[in-house]
């Protein structure tokens, strides 16, 4: 602040411009106009949905709010099913299940969402958050600390596990099955789990490849 009776201006603060979304280019000008008039949605949005193959007003619509009976059958995931089997087999054994999610905001819908339906189905479980910085990324040997804890014997990663092989390999050497729900791209062999169920495998016919982690699981 200048001094009282100094005669000097208050220096003003510079603040940056607001941010303006420039709509991308398209092939498609006249397509993102009809889907601007039938969806009610900005210039921008539109013209992504034309870049990315949604041109047509009911395939969009069909991508922004699918029906039930639009979406794919989740038995086209690879290992869906068998995955399906083996927590159906816990609940019914009353075994303990174990949850290991992510930190962002992916990970933390889907362990959510996992926790309550296995709940709801009278499941033993136990969700994990790893911390950012205390247990970093994946699943870890510190993930696997906090299982072998709760005496867990089926452990459920959801939004990782597609390249925590070490750590599926400890698990499995210490008795708990582990099940991989995961959207993050394959690189190379996939880890030993009991099941991984990942739309991003190569073997995997589920037309979708774009589900994000909490719909995955």
């Amino acid at each position: 602040m200048s001094p009282a009776g100094s005669g000097r201006a208050e220096p003003r603060l510079l603040r940056p411009p607001a941010p303006k979304w420039e709509p991308p280019p398209t092939s498609e000008p006249g397509r993102v106009r009809e889907l601007i008039e039938a969806l009610r949605l900005p210039e921008p949005v539109c013209a992504l949905l034309s870049i990315r193959g949604r041109s047509a007003v009911e395939e969009a619509k069909r991508f922004l709010r699918p029906k039930m009976e639009q979406l794919s059958d989740p038995i086209l995931l690879a290992d869906g099913l068998i995955a399906a089997n083996r927590i159906a087999q816990a609940i019914q054994d009353d075994e303990k299940i174990f949850i290991h999610g992510d930190y962002d905001v992916d990970g933390i819908c889907a362990t959510a969402l996992l926790t309550q339906w296995v709940k709801s189905l009278g499941g033993s479980v136990t969700p994990f958050v790893p911390h950012r910085v205390r247990d970093g990324y994946d699943f870890s040997d510190n993930g696997l600390a906090a299982a072998r804890a709760v005496g867990a014997t089926l452990l459920i990663t959801v939004d990782c596990g597609t390249m925590a092989h070490e750590t599926i390999a400890e698990a499995r050497g210490v008795g708990i099955d582990v099940i991989v729900t995961d959207h993050h791209t394959v690189g190379g062999d996939l880890p030993g789990a009991f099941a991984v169920v990942n739309p991003q495998r190569p073997d995997c016919e589920y037309p979708d490849k774009g589900l994000c982690g909490t719909a995955v699981a």
